[in-house]
């Protein structure tokens, strides 16, 4: 008799509607398990053909997926399909023969009835003869402990109160993410998304939004420093900072932790933040990320909270704004999704100041939100985390007017460095200072001129280097703004 030491795990899911029909060597696991069953009965030949058919039938249907979907009748049904087969084809074998014989006529038969009760689509939906359709709109006769329909097991009905007491009202558990919903932060490189997640997580413990014990930050992107540095601050604020490698806790875990705490009541109030996405969800394939995100939709579902910080990629679109790493499911999949992005970097000051857009909401979260903290030289960890502040609308126009100033200056830094010289050589009439300075930088008459524009005012820390007047005859004489300045700053 054929014996296999095959798992499981290895024996082909024929429960995919898309699969090819098994061939004969994908039976071969399921025959060594039958064959296995069969010796344990001590029988005569006819008990073995009864009874091992019908257990064959029923651990062929468990191991391609279908048991709980089959009734009693079901499997009485396929027994005798099972029997009528062995019949059909004048089948002689001996006891020990028959075993793995049946067994393949049993997973045949589970093959055979899964085609026969699969969803058709409309090409394959033929008209149906009246007497046959008589009979299948038949009302269906409950039988004892045989539910009407398979999916009536699964219905929520009767449980609704109880779901309504484990609700989580839109709670913010900081400013840009909910309790119970999955968000995503995707940012730039080293823009600050663990800085402003940390400070947020701080702002909801001291509001009393946040219990720190049910807070799980897994930090899995950090230098073995950086871990000390961020456990420091997990240890002064009360939550729990886990780091792959250390304790036995590997990154892998972490999704049969969260599906064993689903299954077991235990997710409601747990707030989980991922540092980063991609140590523990796999961005870049989409079935290996539906797997990922389905289990936190379930966790999620039963109370809890996930927070996943992740990149962007590295190039941005055609419109200059950043891209979200990874496929469109995971926007899709989760409830929340920000992408944020470096708005000033003033290094005259050592201010950073970053910008987080929403793209997707399921709640009452802003559009946007904007941080500014110092990345002064020097300058500790937790010196930036006491330094963030939220900033107010009056601030992140400021903050957009001086991005695009600075832009503006490495645009045109040439022909400002020429323009200047012209202007403190005496050379300050407008068409005569064009000429000039196109003259000497070799740059176009149009390139100068713009930057000329570009760059008028009196708003000298928004680099506005010159001021123009008007003289006599409507001549446009320009001066230089408070002495000559370095074009990598607001003149002195």
């Amino acid at each position: 008799m054929y014996r296999n030491n095959t798992t499981l795990q290895e024996i082909p899911a024929h429960g995919d509607q898309d699969a090819p029909p098994p061939c004969d060597e994908d039976y071969l696991p399921v025959m060594g398990v039958m064959g296995d069953l069969a010796e344990t009965l001590n029988e005569t030949t006819d008990n073995i053909r009864q009874t091992v058919t019908r257990e064959a039938v029923a651990d062929a249907l468990e191991l391609m997926d279908l048991f709980e979907t089959w009734t009693d009748a079901d499997i009485d049904a396929a027994h005798e399909k099972v029997e009528q087969k062995r019949l059909s084809t004048g089948s002689t074998a001996s006891p020990d023969e028959l075993d793995d014989e049946e067994c393949v006529y049993a997973v045949e038969a589970a093959r055979e009835y899964r085609e026969a009760t699969a969803p058709k689509t409309v090409e394959h939906i033929k008209p149906v003869p009246p007497a046959q359709k008589q009979a299948v709109e038949a009302p269906h006769t409950e039988t004892a402990g045989e539910p009407v329909n398979a999916l009536d097991q699964f219905a929520i009905n009767g449980q609704v109160a109880q779901m309504k007491q484990q609700m989580i009202d839109d709670i913010p558990a900081w400013v840009w993410a909910l309790l119970g919903q999955l968000t995503i932060l995707f940012m730039v490189y080293n823009a600050g998304k663990t800085l402003v997640s940390l400070w947020e997580i701080i702002n909801g413990i001291i509001a009393g939004r946040l219990i720190p014990e049910n807070i799980y930050y897994i930090n899995a992107d950090d230098t073995f420093k950086g871990g000390i540095t961020k456990g420091e601050i997990a240890e002064k604020y009360g939550f729990k900072m886990l780091i792959p490698g250390h304790n036995g806790f590997k990154a892998d875990q972490l999704l049969t932790i969260l599906s064993r705490l689903t299954a077991t009541g235990k997710a409601a109030g747990i707030v989980i933040i991922l540092d980063t996405g991609k140590k523990f969800i796999d961005m870049m394939d989409k079935a290996a990320a539906a797997r990922a995100t389905e289990i936190l939709r379930q966790f999620v579902s039963h109370g809890g909270t996930v927070i996943i910080l992740a990149h962007v990629n590295k190039h941005r679109g055609a419109d200059g704004k950043p891209i979200h790493e990874g496929t469109g499911d995971l926007v899709n999949d989760a409830d929340c999704v920000y992408v944020g992005d470096i708005l000033l970097e003033d290094t005259a000051r050592g201010l950073r100041t970053i910008q987080l857009k929403n793209i997707k909401a399921r709640g009452d979260v802003p559009s946007e939100i904007t941080y500014r903290y110092s990345i002064a030289k020097g300058a500790s960890y937790e010196d930036r985390l006491q330094s963030i502040v939220e900033v107010g609308k009056a601030e992140q126009e400021a903050a957009k007017r001086m991005k695009t100033a600075q832009a503006l200056l490495a645009k045109n830094k040439a022909a400002i460095l020429a323009i200047k010289e012209c202007l403190m050589d005496g050379i300050n009439q407008k068409t005569a200072l064009i000429e000039e300075a196109h003259s000497r930088s070799g740059l176009s008459r149009s390139v100068i001129r713009k930057a000329l524009e570009d760059h008028t005012g009196g708003k000298v820390d928004e680099y506005q280097f010159w001021h123009l007047t008007i003289s006599g005859k409507n001549s446009n004489i320009y001066q230089l703004n408070y002495g000559v300045s370095t074009v990598e700053g607001p003149p002195s």
